[in-house]
């Protein structure tokens, strides 16, 4: 069984112990929403497990391939990107490529967090846009993999 947490959520102190109640509830997974990048979803992870809690986590890794994409993504509840992220994405000569490589970037330092299982891509297309999302999607798992590879860090 799956849960979801939001660490930046209030009141913020109660959050791991609320997880350890979900672990207790038959949870053996945890999606990680949006926390603002891997630092932060590191501390939650590190405090939850000081309280026992040995399920896996799983952090929303935001994809941003045009406006309409980030656009969407503004939208969601509680959401807290990396400060700059959404902003340097959006300024770069080719959008869908700075998006790429910015979750792929994010992606890896989620990875490197003990505890950490593997990463929801997060996000969705513009209108009329899911072939080329998808398409993003992949090229970052692709990337990703052929990093973690290369690194020795992963299969």
């Amino acid at each position: 069984m799956s849960v979801a947490e939001a660490p930046l959520s209030p009141p913020l102190q109660e959050r791991p112990a609320r997880l350890r109640e979900k672990q207790r509830a038959g949870a053996e997974l945890c999606f990680v929403n949006h926390a603002g990048g891997a630092a932060p979803v590191a501390r939650f992870i590190q405090a939850t497990q000081a309280l026992g809690i040995t399920m896996g986590f799983v952090p929303c890794v935001p994809v941003i391939v045009d406006a309409g994409s980030a656009a969407l993504l503004r939208g969601f509840t509680s959401l807290a990107l990396p400060v700059g992220y959404l902003d340097a994405i959006l300024a770069a000569p080719d959008v869908c490529e700075a998006g790429i490589e910015a979750a792929v970037d994010l992606a890896e330092r989620m990875l490197a967090i003990p505890g950490v299982v593997g990463v929801d891509l997060s996000g969705g297309p513009t209108a009329g846009a899911e072939a080329d999302f998808a398409r993003a999607e992949a090229e970052i798992a692709s990337r990703l993999r052929a990093r973690l590879r290369r690194d020795g860090t992963r299969p």
